[in-house]
Parts: structure tokens; C-alpha cells; sequence
């Protein structure tokens, strides 16, 4: 029950882009936001939980959000350029029938 309130929360404050709320988040949870396999929302599953919300956050036009993001991965890991960028690319599959 709890990780859903959790999930809404950083919905919302992607949706409306709520970059100071979004970046005390980040700070807290950006690790397991990379780590956590497999991220279910709607009927599409992400590859992880940063996906997702890279995506999430340019489906509402969030760019500070979208932004703290990608400059959070480039501090976390340094040696991502725009050619291995594509290990964090949208890849989605869509399970509906």
C-alpha cells in the first residue's frame, strides 16, 4: 500500500513539475530508481523505474524534473555519452492485447 501512495506522489510531482520536491526525492531513491528491474505502468513494462519516469516526465513536458534526471545519471555514472546513453533508452513492450 505504501509504494503506491509513493508512486503517486512522484507522479504528481512529475505531472505538475515540482523540480525542488522531485530533486529531495531524487537524492533518497535515485539508486534504486537504477536498480529496480522491470517497472509495471499501465500496460507497458519499463526496463526500471528511471525509464519510466524519463519517460513520464517528457510525456507531461516536465523538463526541470527531465533534466535533474539526466544530470543526476551523468554525476552517478560519468562515463555515459551520447552513444551508451542507449542502455537508459526507452525500451518499453506493451503487454495489452
Amino acid at each position: 500500500m505504501l509504494t503506491v501512495n509513493y508512486d503517486t506522489y512522484i507522479r504528481n510531482v512529475l505531472r505538475n513539475d515540482f523540480h525542488i520536491l522531485f530533486e529531495v526525492t531524487m537524492r533518497e531513491d535515485f539508486n534504486t530508481w537504477i536498480l529496480n528491474k522491470k517497472y509495471n505502468y499501465g500496460m507497458f513494462v519499463y526496463t526500471n523505474q528511471y525509464t519510466f519516469l524519463l519517460d513520464f516526465s517528457r510525456e507531461n513536458s516536465a523538463t526541470r524534473c527531465r533534466d535533474l534526471l539526466m544530470s543526476r545519471l551523468l554525476e552517478k555514472f560519468p562515463t555515459v555519452n551520447k552513444l551508451d546513453k542507449n542502455k537508459f533508452k526507452k525500451k518499453t513492450k506493451n503487454i495489452g492485447w
